[in-house]
C-alpha cells in the first residue's frame, strides 16, 4: 500500500480524530487572525482621519498663502520703486561710523542729545560746553573727522557759567 492510500485510509479511520486534528490549527489561526484584523481595520480608520486633518490643513495653509500673495501684489511705478530703494540706502547707514564720529574728545564738551534724520542725511546735535571756543572746537573736529560736511553752529547760549550749543551737519556715507 502506498503512503497515499495509508494517508487516505487513516483520515477515513480515523473519523472524528482526523477531523479535530485539521479542525484545530485552523481555529487556532482564525483567533490569531481575528485581533489583527480588527486591529488593522482601527489603524486603517484612524489613518484616514489623519489624511482628512492632513488635507484640510493644507489647503487652509494654500489659502492663506494665496491671501498674503493677492495682499502682496501691489506694483509699484519704476519712481517709487527708486525712492524706495534710496530711502533704504538711506537707512542702512555706518550708524557705528556716524555716532563714533560724533563723540567729542576730551571733557570739555558734553553731548545732551542726538538727532538723526536718515531720509535727510541730517544730524543735529546738541551739547554744553564751559566756553564758546569748545562749541567752535566740536564743530571743527567734526568737520576735520570727514564723515560729517557741511558743519554749521546754529546757536550758542550762555547758561550759568556753561555754554549750551546746538550743530547741524550733514553725513557722508
Amino acid at each position: 500500500m502506498s503512503r497515499m492510500d495509508r494517508a487516505i485510509e487513516g483520515l477515513q479511520v480515523g473519523g472524528r480524530r482526523g477531523f479535530l486534528r485539521g479542525l484545530l490549527p485552523a481555529v487556532a489561526l482564525l483567533v490569531l487572525c481575528v485581533p489583527l484584523l480588527v486591529a488593522r481595520q482601527a489603524l486603517e480608520r484612524r489613518s484616514e482621519a489623519y489624511a482628512q486633518r492632513l488635507e484640510v490643513i493644507q489647503q487652509e495653509q494654500r489659502l492663506a498663502a494665496a491671501r498674503r500673495k493677492a495682499a502682496m501684489s501691489v506694483h509699484y511705478s519704476d519712481a517709487a520703486l527708486a525712492q524706495l530703494g534710496r530711502q533704504v540706502g538711506l537707512v542702512n547707514r555706518d550708524w557705528s561710523r556716524l555716532l563714533g564720529s560724533l563723540v567729542p574728545e576730551g571733557g570739555s564738551v558734553r553731548l545732551l542729545a542726538v538727532n538723526v534724520d536718515p531720509a535727510a542725511g541730517m544730524v543735529r546735535v546738541s551739547g554744553t560746553g564751559t566756553r564758546a571756543g569748545d562749541a567752535n572746537a566740536y564743530s571743527a573736529l567734526l568737520e576735520q573727522r570727514g564723515v560729517a560736511h557741511d558743519v554749521r553752529l546754529l546757536s550758542l547760549e550762555p547758561a550759568g557759567g556753561q555754554v549750551t550749543f546746538e550743530v547741524v551737519a550733514r553725513w557722508r556715507d
